[in-house]
């Protein structure tokens, strides 16, 4: 009788093992804590580094500091081309006054190219900013999730008090049993 308990509340009780023996909600709620976590961090990343550009853009700071904006091969080539033209400049202003139309126009083309790697910066923070909103998304999520695997948890954990206190009586039931049977051999 208290075999066929166990099995029932097995069959009643949604109680699932995973892995080690281990309820599946449980598990499942600590494999997205940690990707919960690395979201988090993810998120935070993405924030951070688009209001370094954002910060370095509102107050003309250098956009050097910022590894995003670094490794973009466009602003690698605006830069070289940067460097050229003030090479141009330096090179002519020994032989030519600064209101020269050659140095104006090489100034000119060197204001162009500071404001495409700004435009190229802001994309770059635009981007940023795509992430982390989609990690921020990304993160909700999760959380709702673990907040419902919670619940599950622990209604699992008490199923499984429950169970192991069916198990345990029926054990008991079971030695008792073969108790009568070896002494009434």
């Amino acid at each position: 009788d208290a075999e066929a308990k166990v099995a029932s509340y097995r069959a009643q009780s949604d109680l699932l093992m995973g892995g080690n023996n281990s309820v599946l909600a449980t598990q499942q709620l600590s494999e997205l804590s940690s990707e919960l976590s690395r979201v988090r961090a993810n998120r935070a990343s993405a924030e951070a580094t688009a209001d370094s550009v954002r910060r370095a853009l509102q107050n003309g700071g250098s956009l050097d500091a910022v590894p995003e904006v670094l490794s973009s091969e466009l602003i690698q080539r605006l830069r070289e081309r940067q460097v050229e033209l003030k090479t141009n400049i330096a090179d002519l202003s020994t032989s030519l006054l600064d209101n020269h139309p050659r140095i104006r126009a090489l100034r000119s083309q060197l204001a162009d190219l500071d404001r495409q790697i700004r435009n190229e910066a802001e994309k770059i923070m635009k981007g940023l900013m795509t992430q982390a909103q989609t990690a921020q998304a990304r993160e909700n999520q999760l959380v709702a999730d673990v907040n419902t695997l919670k619940a599950a948890s622990a209604r699992a954990g008490d199923q499984q008090v429950e169970l192991d206190a069916l198990q345990r009586e029926a054990t008991a039931q079971r030695q008792l049993l073969e108790s009568y049977l070896t002494r009434y051999r």
